[in-house]
């Protein structure tokens, strides 16, 4: 996972999600973006205390998730080696 602390890239902060990715390594997963700015922000949401971050993404690991939602395995395998 890429550093929490990078999850705003503007001043106008807006959350538009985009996909609801599930749970993987115990962290609730939806995947958005900025919609000021458009940057890709995955928010994270830790299953042992409720705990949110946003954290953004790079446009190639954006796409990565969204081409393999078709492919819940290898989708999972993606964000667990994101996640870790």
């Amino acid at each position: 996972m890429t550093d929490a602390s990078r999850g705003r890239c503007c001043e106008a902060f807006v959350w538009s999600e985009e996909a609801d990715l599930g749970t993987a390594a115990g962290h609730g997963l939806k995947l958005g973006r900025c919609g000021s700015c458009g940057m890709p922000v995955m928010t994270v949401v830790e299953k042992g205390d409720g705990s949110v971050s946003r954290v953004s993404l790079t446009r190639a690991e954006a796409r990565l998730f969204h081409s393999l939602q078709g492919d819940p395995d290898r989708l999972k395998a993606a964000l667990e080696a994101w996640v870790a």
